[in-house]
């Protein structure tokens, strides 16, 4: 009997002790999650495939060396969208794989997002495309009925989940002088399994517009940059890089 209540005895201490740790490590996330979200401020460049969002990032990434701009870019997953096969899938099949390829998209975002910010010494955080970018592309497919509604309903949920974790502060939407120029630029560059169309770009650069307008009407500060020239050089470069990190540093 004794033996018994002893036993009952231990049980109950080690249930509270797990307990009282499960509350702190709750208390410690949602901490760690209000930490992070007054500490870095994060900036999402949006913009239709051939938009220059690469090029204008890696730009800005030698601009902001030189003259000590304290700011961290994050580029798209494009090594890891490769290696897997997802945008060769997708493209050979956007029925069957655009729910995947988009999910896939969001979730590497928002791990290299999380990665920049555990290891980050700049609190200013600039995002390739980012999850509200990956918003145009979820609403563009479920009108095009290659993702049913209850698939994008469930990337909405995540997507939210997500920005509520790590909200976004403000855009830099790019866009180019029209959509023939992003296809030239599409086509010289030469990725794996891209094959679209001027169509297809067209309803994308749409469904950016609907998302960015959104999300301005919502508080979200916004910067419009073109990016028309056939051409980029330096000076070009360096004006949209000056831009860029005068909207970042206000």
């Amino acid at each position: 009997m004794i033996k018994k209540i002893f036993y009952k005895s231990n049980s109950l201490k080690n249930f509270k002790k797990k307990l009282i740790f499960l509350i702190l490590l709750f208390f410690i996330n949602i901490s760690k999650t209000a930490l992070f979200n007054n500490i870095f401020k994060r900036s999402a460049l949006i913009g239709g495939i051939g938009s220059g969002k690469t090029t204008i990032l890696s730009h800005l990434s030698n601009y902001c060396d030189i003259n000590n701009k304290p700011i961290s870019i994050i580029y798209e997953p494009i090594k890891e969208i490769i290696e897997s096969n997802q945008l060769k899938d997708f493209c050979r099949n956007m029925k069957l794989n655009a729910y995947p390829f988009q999910s896939f998209i969001m979730n590497e975002l928002n791990k290299k997002l999380i990665k920049e910010q555990e290891e980050s010494k700049y609190n200013n955080i600039i995002i390739e495309s980012s999850i509200i970018g990956n918003e145009s592309f979820v609403e563009k497919l479920n009108k095009d009925d290659y993702i049913s509604d209850d698939q994008k309903n469930k990337l909405s949920e995540k997507r939210i989940e997500y920005l509520k974790e790590n909200p976004i502060n403000k855009i830099i939407h790019l866009t180019s002088k029209s959509e023939e120029q992003e296809l030239d630029r599409i086509k010289k560059r030469g990725r794996d399994g891209e094959n679209y169309t001027i169509e297809y770009l067209k309803n994308l650069n749409n469904a950016h517009k609907e998302t960015i307008e959104k999300y301005k009407s919502s508080g979200i500060e916004v910067l419009e940059i073109k990016n028309d020239s056939d051409e980029l050089n330096q000076e070009n470069l360096n004006e949209m890089c000056e831009e860029i990190c005068k909207f970042l540093m206000q």
